[in-house]
C-alpha cells in the first residue's frame, strides 16, 4: 500500500473511538468516528473493485461534497485508482478537454448527480458508471489490493486560474502524503 493509505489506517487505528468527520445528514449534524471511516473506507472499496475498479483506472467524479466523497477518494487511494472530481456545473468545453487529456475509465456519480450524463455526450463513451449512494445496499466481499506505487497519480486538479484555461495538476501518492506531513 502507499504511505498516504498507511497513514491513514495508523491514523483510524490510533484514534478509532474519536471523531474523525462531523457533516450535515438529513439536516441535521452528524458524525462518524475513524473506525467507522475506516469501515465505510473498507466497504467502498469492496464496492470499486465488484465494479471493475483497479489499480492505475482513472475515476471522474461528479458527486456533492461530503462525507460519501471522502470516503469514495480514500478507498480510491486504497485501490490505486487516481481520482478527478468535477464541479457538476462546469461549462462543456472544458469537460470535453478534461475527457481528451485525463480518458478516464469510470465516471462516479450520486442519485442526484446522475442526470449529468443527459448534458454531457462524453460521459456516454464511458461504459462504467458507478453511483456511490448505491454502496449502502452492497455486502462487503473480499477483494485484493495490489502493492501501489508511491509514483502513481492518485488526484488530479482541474485549475482554469487566471487564464481561463484548464490546467490539470496531477499529484501521486507521493505528493499527497507530503502534503499530508506539512
Amino acid at each position: 500500500m502507499s504511505l498516504i493509505v498507511n497513514e491513514f489506517e495508523k491514523i483510524c487505528k490510533l484514534n478509532s473511538n474519536k471523531i474523525a468527520f462531523y457533516y450535515i445528514d438529513k439536516k441535521k449534524l452528524a458524525q462518524k468516528s475513524y473506525k467507522e471511516l475506516y469501515d465505510d473506507v473498507i466497504l467502498m472499496s469492496s464496492y470499486l473493485a465488484s465494479k471493475g475498479v483497479k489499480r492505475k483506472d482513472k475515476i471522474l467524479a461528479f458527486a456533492s461534497s461530503g462525507y460519501n466523497l471522502c470516503v469514495f477518494i480514500l478507498a480510491a487511494f486504497k485501490i490505486g485508482a487516481s481520482v478527478m472530481y468535477v464541479n457538476i456545473f462546469s461549462r462543456q468545453e472544458s469537460l470535453k478537454r478534461v475527457f481528451e487529456k485525463y480518458r478516464p475509465e469510470h465516471i462516479l456519480v450520486s442519485n442526484t448527480t446522475k442526470m449529468v450524463k443527459m448534458f454531457f455526450r462524453e460521459i456516454n463513451q464511458i461504459k462504467n458508471i458507478i453511483n456511490i449512494d448505491d454502496v449502502k445496499d452492497f455486502k462487503y466481499k473480499e477483494f485484493e489490493i495490489e502493492e501501489i506505487d508511491e509514483n502513481i497519480q492518485g488526484l488530479i486538479t482541474l485549475t482554469t486560474g487566471s487564464t481561463g484555461n484548464p490546467k490539470m495538476f496531477i499529484r501521486t501518492h507521493k505528493d499527497l502524503y507530503n502534503q499530508l506531513q506539512l
